[in-house]
């Protein structure tokens, strides 16, 4: 959900989005954006360019905890923690609200179980940094099952989620309701 206001330091029209679990509601995060924002499959291409950017640091992580850098790869785990952080935030604002808008929750199910994946990718990648520092094997094989999630989850969201949405948001509203009915 979103509203409209002018800020009143430049007067500028803002859209302040509201962020719900898409389980039980409760409220997760309000963000400030320019009216309109970028359009929405645009959007979604820069949502696959950072899943791009993304793998790339998991290889880099990779090679770090193959050297045991243990310096470079907290540094570079922490460095992917806040790129995943804003992604999610950025995936579940737009691409699942226009999704669950127009479907509903029952029939954006698989949406939101594929945006559920973020739990499992946030858990791993915090046990990754918490057990590097005592145990490089470990983060290791944590930094593994981090990876192989985050390919089977960005496979998801490019070969369904992300083409699914764009479709639905190109339809006229009344048209993807009338569909639900």
């Amino acid at each position: 959900m979103s509203e409209k206001h002018h800020c009143r330091g430049c007067g500028r029209e803002v859209e302040i989005e509201t962020t719900r679990c898409p389980v039980c509601g409760a409220l997760l995060e309000t963000v400030v954006t320019e009216s309109g924002g970028e359009p929405f499959e645009e959007f979604v291409s820069s949502l696959v360019k950072t899943h791009g950017d993304i793998r790339h640091r998991l290889r880099v992580i990779g090679t770090a905890l193959e050297r045991q850098d243990k310096a470079a790869g907290i540094a570079s785990l922490r460095e992917l923690k806040d790129t995943l952080d804003r992604h999610v935030v950025d995936e579940e604002a737009r691409v699942l609200k226009v999704l669950i808008d127009a479907h509903g929750r029952e029939g954006a199910g698989e949406a939101i179980r594929t945006m559920q994946q973020h739990r499992q990718v946030h858990k791993l990648l915090g046990d990754a940094i918490d057990s590097l520092p005592t145990s490089a094997e470990e983060a290791s094989r944590k930094h593994a099952a981090l990876e192989a999630l985050l390919d089977e989850h960005f496979k998801a969201e490019e070969g369904r989620i992300f083409p699914w949405a764009i479709s639905t948001h190109a339809k006229p509203k009344r048209a993807a309701q009338s569909q639900n009915e």
